[in-house]
């Protein structure tokens, strides 16, 4: 079985160098290959086609992953904020009759179906094999899927997006190129690897270019999930182990850059902060500048492999989300909305196949300059219209308030209203933070202006349901968790 074409040509010139590294061990290239190696004459020895991924970010999760691509097994890694619903409905369209997982106790609770354990290789101790008998026979999956991520989006029911070789393979080449990524660079994982942007961007990219990778479990800076934890533990870490490149959340950021403007150094190691995720304020930008911190914004989904455009060394636009990589093309329809050529787009798990259109319409709106710079503006079926005919965009509305630093989370309704309500996160008192809303109100024209609003009883987060994992907000959970009281602003407006 041959190795990965990313693994074998620095196994071979470079043997020695470091690898991957977390709390635990440590592992050169030419380790590297020969564990992957391994795993996957293993996995061939199951004789699976596809196998279900339950496990915390470590050494472990890159070898099994990279082991399934060299073995020609589609893995499907399942987020550890996804709810026994929705595990539940991950395993049951997937057709999953084995799992792999660093806790077996935990994931049969979440999903009571899987009780058998099987033993995992021995340079997987941490790890268990689960596995059920399936009746049914399964969908076949297209032979050059290599990977299904799951994102729930704006839903709660997740959908699984079926991934080709060569879509991760464009992704990451472009990456490389666009980042200017080298053998020198060291990558500290900071989002769950089961998040493809942290898979393919922080992982599978440094390692095509020779670089050594990072991943540490959350409690190593004290974080859950895709939540960043305290921020001057991880820039400690950073510091402390000369990281070079992060991939950041827009949550991320504003923790970094809280503490650094409290004569918190910014670790001169640190060269390329890539962002992603949800929108962004230019103000928090513009701060990240002041102190130093090197951030480069991008944008892309699940649907094309990640990433499609970024801010790169020597083109780095604020407020933008870069140009388009070089591997795709990217314009602007009538209405504003993004379509893309060349993401390779193969479909949902479960759907029917259909051939990958020449422009995959994005569902996001945006704006772009004379020099390709994209600013994405919100989505499409997010924009609502007021009782008064007024369209609203509520990322724009949202990403204005929380450019403030004392709003630190919001989510703007209005569908069909008389005028704005908003369910907001803040750490100031009710009265400072309507001083705040009333001088941003000031600001914006009156149709995006928030008349009324409420506290949110807890922070948005993905294992409440209420933000996906790179950041954005859920709004019909939202909205559900809070409808009666937003509701009862507009009784009290008809009251009077």
């Amino acid at each position: 079985m041959k190795p990965l074409p990313m693994l074998a040509v620095h196994a071979v010139k470079q043997p020695d160098r470091t690898a991957l590294q977390d709390e635990k061990r440590k592992l050169c290239y030419a380790e590297l290959v020969e564990q992957v190696d391994a795993c996957a004459q293993w996995l061939s020895s199951v004789a699976v086609d596809r196998i279900g991924f339950a496990a915390q970010n470590s050494v472990e999760w890159i070898i099994f992953d990279l082991a399934c691509l060299q073995a020609g097994v589609c893995v499907m890694p399942i987020p550890s904020f996804f709810s026994s619903a929705q595990v539940e409905h991950v395993v049951k369209q997937a057709g999953l009759c084995h799992v792999i997982t660093d806790a077996p106790d935990e994931f049969s609770q979440r999903c009571a179906v899987f009780k058998q354990a099987d033993s995992a290789p021995a340079f997987f101790q941490s790890y268990q094999l689960l596995s059920i008998d399936v009746d049914a026979p399964v969908t076949p999956l297209p032979d050059d899927v290599v990977k299904v991520t799951f994102t729930s989006g704006t839903t709660g029911t997740p959908k699984g997006v079926l991934l080709t070789r060569q879509q991760i393979s464009s992704v990451t080449h472009s990456l490389v190129e666009v980042a200017d990524i080298t053998q020198k660079d060291k990558h500290l994982c900071v989002m769950p690897l089961a998040i493809l942007l942290e898979n393919i961007a922080g992982v599978y990219a440094l390692l095509e270019a020779g670089a050594q990778v990072i991943t540490l479990s959350p409690s190593a800076f004290g974080a859950q999930g895709s939540g960043l934890g305290d921020p001057r533990k991880l820039l400690s870490l950073v510091d402390q182990e000369k990281i070079s490149t992060i991939i950041l959340t827009p949550g991320m950021l504003e923790g970094f850059v809280s503490v650094a403007e409290v004569n918190f150094p910014v670790p001169k190691s640190l060269r390329f902060c890539a962002l992603g995720g949800a929108s962004v304020s230019e103000s928090l930008l513009h701060r990240a500048e002041v102190v130093g911190l090197p951030v480069y914004q991008g944008y892309g989904m699940s649907e094309c492999a990640s990433v499609v455009s970024l801010n790169g060394v020597g083109f780095n636009r604020l407020g933008s989300v870069g140009k388009a990589l070089p591997h795709v093309k990217i314009k602007l329809a009538n209405d504003g909305e993004v379509l893309i050529q060349g993401s390779g787009f193969k479909g949902y798990l479960g759907d029917e196949l259909q051939a990958s259109p020449e422009w995959y319409a994005t569902g996001d709106l945006a704006q772009m300059d004379e020099f390709g710079a994209i600013t994405i503006l919100g989505r499409k079926r997010n924009v609502f219209i007021t009782a008064f005919g007024r369209n609203v965009s509520p990322e724009w509305v949202e990403k204005e308030f929380t450019s403030h630093p004392d709003i630190q989370q919001m989510a703007v309704f209005g569908e069909a209203k008389p005028f704005n309500a908003a369910v907001i996160q803040s750490s100031v008192s009710d009265e400072v933070l309507e001083g705040l809303i009333s001088q941003i109100n000031n600001t914006l024209p009156d149709y995006a202006r928030m008349s009324a609003w409420l506290r949110a009883d807890e922070p948005f987060t993905p294992f409440n349901h209420q933000l996906t994992a790179t950041g954005r907000n859920r709004r019909d959970v939202i909205f559900d968790v809070y409808a009666d009281r937003l509701a009862s602003f507009y009784q009290e407006s008809i009251a009077l």
